[in-house]
């Protein structure tokens, strides 16, 4: 079935001559015509399934926003944007046995190269949460350093405070001490004069 009117003359692509136009291995062009599929302006099914022209447009836009996105989300969300949906799905059904037709094999083993970069794009997601988790630990660790700091200098002044305060406590004592000393000198005098008052009246 042809999901497009075909031109007269017009020369129909196959997944060969798109990996040569692109320089690509075959096997990522036909990963690339089956995965953006929708996207992809194709001829007959099967075996015979050819290509429009217009694809290697397609594919040209794939490998531009695969160098921005590294994503295959990405990658449809710009053809969604760019180019018209031809078709609403083009897998094929289970074989009555169950296993999969030779068109419905899985796109992992042919889709190496952008399954690789979806995996490198996981690491690096994976590698950026722990840099932000090491950096709130960091953090975390120079706010500990900065209260621990602050302690110490609270305690130091404390310290200085305690002296302080004997110090005062040392001083006070002993003007209490000399206080007491001149109220005993004092009393013994006046002691002293009034035992000599009464003996002059004797």
């Amino acid at each position: 079935m042809s999901f497009q009117t075909l031109s007269a003359g017009e020369r129909l692509l196959t997944i060969a001559d798109i990996a040569r136009h692109f320089s690509l291995p075959e096997s990522t062009a036909r990963y690339y015509c089956k995965r953006f599929a929708p996207y992809m302006p194709v001829c007959g099914e099967g075996r015979r399934k050819r290509y429009r022209k217009s694809a290697l447009e397609v594919i040209q836009a794939v490998l531009e926003a695969m160098r921005d996105t590294r994503t295959a989300a990405g990658v449809e969300a710009m053809l969604a944007e760019n180019f018209p949906c031809n078709a609403l799905s083009l897998m094929k059904p289970m074989d009555v046995d169950g296993a999969l037709s030779e068109e419905n094999l899985p796109v992992a083993a042919a889709g190496v190269p952008l399954q690789l970069i979806e995996q490198q794009s996981r690491a690096l997601e994976g590698i950026a949460s722990a840099l932000a988790l090491l950096v709130r630990r960091q953090e975390d660790l120079e706010a500990l350093t900065e209260q621990s700091r602050t302690a110490h200098e609270e305690n130091k002044t404390l310290r200085k405070e305690i002296v302080r305060l004997r110090l005062l406590v040392d001083t006070s004592e002993k003007v209490h001490q000399q206080d007491m000393d001149q109220i005993r000198t004092w009393l013994g005098r006046l002691v002293r004069a009034q035992t000599s008052a009464a003996a002059g009246h004797a």
